[in-house]
């Protein structure tokens, strides 16, 4: 995401690395909701070991929601775009209902199989359309190796 090395750095410290100082921090238990007003951006965070996730090096990056018109993908799809430019960037995507509580409904443009828990996959990146545009950019990862 931009600069943001998810893969490499998915604590919240990397993150502010990459977007700088943030317009804001939630604490929810083991999770944190931080915002960035100026980017259109917002991602959370957690900790599962008793550290508090709102703290750099203990918050992990589990999934973020992009909005504004300089977010694109690295194949160019970008907010505002058109359904029939995301199937021509991404014809493997499909649409997929909201699993309430996870993830919006939209269409699938990554496919992450679920590496614990239950069989199946999750939206790695997911366009949500409104209007027949894209409206925003939903990213899962769990940085934090669950």
């Amino acid at each position: 995401m931009g600069s943001f090395a998810v893969k490499a750095d998915g604590t919240l410290r990397g993150a502010v690395d990459a977007f700088g100082e943030p317009s804001s921090k939630i604490r929810n238990g083991e999770a944190c909701t931080v915002r960035w007003k100026r980017h259109g951006l917002r991602i959370g965070f957690y900790n599962l070991g008793g550290h508090n996730p709102c703290r750099g090096k203990y918050g992990f990056f589990s999934n973020a929601r992009a909005k504004g018109p300089h977010w694109k993908t690295n194949r160019g799809l970008a907010i505002g775009d058109s359904q029939k430019r995301l199937q021509n960037l991404y014809p493997k995507a499909k649409f997929h209902a909201a699993e309430r509580g996870f993830w919006p409904g939209g269409w699938w443009l990554v496919k992450r199989p679920n590496q614990f828990g239950t069989a199946g996959s999750y939206p790695g990146l997911l366009a949500h359309m409104h209007g027949g545009d894209v409206q925003a950019f939903h990213v899962r990862y769990a940085a934090g190796g669950d």
